[in-house]
């Protein structure tokens, strides 16, 4: 499992068999003030670089689990918007 790297206003893991999970910093109002957006769907990453984070392929952070909808690339340990 590897660590917890801050990136951009987001806090990614890679985890075990191409897994990461991610936490983003929460809008205003909302109940919690960090919460998981992991992906739903048996996505895959593989991790180029753990220090600074660099991942392969994007990732969203998911609206419909809370996230902040940014698509993006890892690299470097920042977030390169898609779009």
């Amino acid at each position: 499992m590897g660590v917890w790297s801050d990136v951009d206003g987001h806090r990614i893991q890679p985890v075990e068999d191409g897994k990461v999970l991610w936490e983003h910093d929460a809008a205003p109002g909302y109940a919690v003030a960090r919460h998981m957006v992991s992906s739903r769907d048996g996505a895959r990453w593989t991790v180029v670089s753990e220090t600074p984070l660099t991942l392969s392929p994007s990732l969203v952070c998911d609206t419909t689990r809370g996230g902040c909808g940014l698509h993006g690339f890892v690299r470097d340990g920042h977030w390169f918007r898609v779009g």
